[in-house]
């Protein structure tokens, strides 16, 4: 697993009680869990996610547009946030509003940075000539 599904996010948990490292948790009380635990209870349809307030369509178009305007800087997104997304979106898409926006987001940020590099490897390559 990655490290960045140690990480904890906010899920709302809909599930009789339970107890344990993590618990206990209540129906209809957000708790904070790690990623992997959040995904292992919505396969077995105990919890719904709430979505990381940087993959909501407003802040994804934000980064978006930040860059594009700046072709050699990066803007400020989890480590490993392609994973993050993947797995949230694989497991949890019904939870998203939206989820096809966020996942075309995504793709965008992701393109967008690749030709960064891509531009930054053949001015490296290359030199300034």
């Amino acid at each position: 697993m990655y490290s960045e599904e140690r990480k904890l996010f906010d899920y709302l948990m809909c599930c009789r009680i339970l107890q344990g490292d993590y618990g206990p948790f209540r129906p209809q009380i957000p708790v904070t869990v790690p990623l992997w635990l959040g995904i292992a209870m919505k396969k077995r349809s105990k919890c719904r996610i709430q979505p990381p307030d940087w993959m909501s369509v407003e802040r994804l178009s934000e980064v978006l547009e930040m860059e594009r305007e700046a072709p050699r800087e990066f803007q400020p997104l989890p480590f490993h946030y392609v994973e993050i997304a993947k797995l949230l979106l694989d497991n949890a898409r019904e939870d998203f509003e939206n989820n096809y926006m966020v996942q075309s987001l995504l793709e965008d940020i992701k393109d967008v940075r690749w030709d960064k590099v891509e531009k930054a490897k053949k001015y490296f390559c290359h030199g300034s000539q």
